[in-house]
């Protein structure tokens, strides 16, 4: 995974962004001292992070910098233990990932962006919790939350951080398999069966209306790929070794380089050129924004929509028993089953309504009747027992 950070109007790597970072604060020290370096943090002081970059320039300026400018954004708030943090997602951008596979012949995805965050020392997994959701998403597309669209920008909130490390996961899923119309299919059939001018021919759309139904699971767990982008994300602020995190815009991505070669720079929550375009390569990324300002009421009411049973099995191949594929083999093994004893059923059904009432043989016929309507699992094919 790669991260790339924001200094000034620029997104680099954090190899080269540190550099840049040491140069600029050492220019305005210099022009604040008319010539002069008297702030001992750039020898032998201190390290100051990359995201604590704005911070200090405007701290700087505010002393009187001759070339002052006015900032063109909201300025970010220091974060620390006991302070604000928040996290958001300021955009998605899916890349080259939307393929739309073999039954959505224009080239369109659903993509779901879901989020995950414990304290380090945490065992348990963190559920995920949905951030976006667009249906239909062509390749190279910019996600954001919209107000239309039941969404949230919000990864992480607390009024008052008492986690000193955090682990943070950000994921991107999708769904190439649209079984809507197979749905439609199978409900049409089970409601044709009910109808009488359709009755001779009820079981066999019953079972159509079954195996559909099987068809459209087995053929999303096999399209369906889980999730196809995974970056994972460090908030440190006790960890030995690491570096103390700070304010500011963090790109992340599962590893490539161009972001950060400083062609690119963040203008208002997004990735541009210098030209003000938009981001439109093939790499994935997810932009992200770590803040310590206050709040209002909303941002602390903040609860993560935890992405239920349905949204898992349709994104990332989870059942709700967490089985996955072997839930739908069981379903096709039951529907065979099903299937066989009901043709049996039948079969023996039609023989003892053309048995004379005292046929010695009709009890046993009955029995075994019986025996076989028991092991129809399925409640849409079970048969109705005959009276007597």
């Amino acid at each position: 995974m790669a991260v790339y950070y924001a200094l000034g109007d620029e997104l680099l790597d954090q190899k080269t962004a540190q550099k840049k970072h040491d140069e600029k604060i050492v220019r305005a020290a210099a022009e604040i001292g008319k010539g002069k370096k008297p702030i001992s943090v750039l020898k032998g002081g201190p390290a100051i992070t990359l995201r604590e970059f704005e911070a200090v320039i405007r701290t700087l300026e505010a002393h009187g910098t001759p070339a002052a400018k006015p900032p063109k954004s909201i300025p970010f708030t220091a974060i620390d233990i006991g302070k604000p943090l928040t996290i958001e997602i300021r955009e998605a951008y899916v890349g080259t990932l939307p393929s739309g596979g073999w039954f959505n012949i224009d080239g369109k995805s659903a993509v779901i962006v879901t989020s995950a965050v414990k304290n380090r020392a945490a065992f348990n997994a963190a559920p995920r919790a949905i951030n976006l959701v667009k249906e239909h998403a062509a390749a190279r597309e910019h996600l954001e939350p919209t107000a239309i669209a039941a969404s949230t920008p919000l990864v992480y909130h607390s009024p008052a951080l008492t986690d000193s490390n955090l682990l943070m996961t950000i994921e991107m899923a999708l769904d190439d398999f649209d079984g809507a119309a197979l749905k439609k299919l199978a409900t049409i059939a089970q409601g044709a069966s009910t109808i009488p001018a359709f009755a001779p021919a009820a079981g066999y759309l019953l079972v159509g209306s079954q195996v559909l139904s099987v068809a459209e699971k087995l053929l999303s767990q096999f399209f369906d790929r889980g999730p196809v982008f995974t970056v994972n994300e460090e908030i440190n602020f006790t960890l030995a070794g690491a570096t103390k995190d700070s304010p500011g815009f963090a790109v992340l991505t599962e590893g490539d380089a161009s972001l950060g070669n400083g062609e690119y720079r963040i203008v208002d929550g997004r990735v541009v050129d210098d030209k003000n375009k938009p981001y439109s390569g093939d790499t994935p990324y997810v932009l992200i924004s770590i803040d310590g300002a206050e709040q209002d009421e909303a941002y602390k009411d903040f609860t993560p929509t935890v992405a239920s049973a349905a949204v898992l099995e349709r994104f990332f191949a989870i059942s709700a028993t967490g089985s996955g594929a072997t839930d739908v083999i069981m379903d096709a093994l039951k529907l065979y089953n099903d299937m066989k004893f009901r043709k049996r059923a039948e079969a023996l059904k039609d023989r003892l309504a053309k048995m004379p009432a005292g046929d010695p043989d009709r009890a046993d016929v009955m029995e075994e009747l019986k025996a076989n309507l028991a092991n129809i699992l399925t409640d849409e094919l079970k048969l109705e027992p005959p009276s007597s």
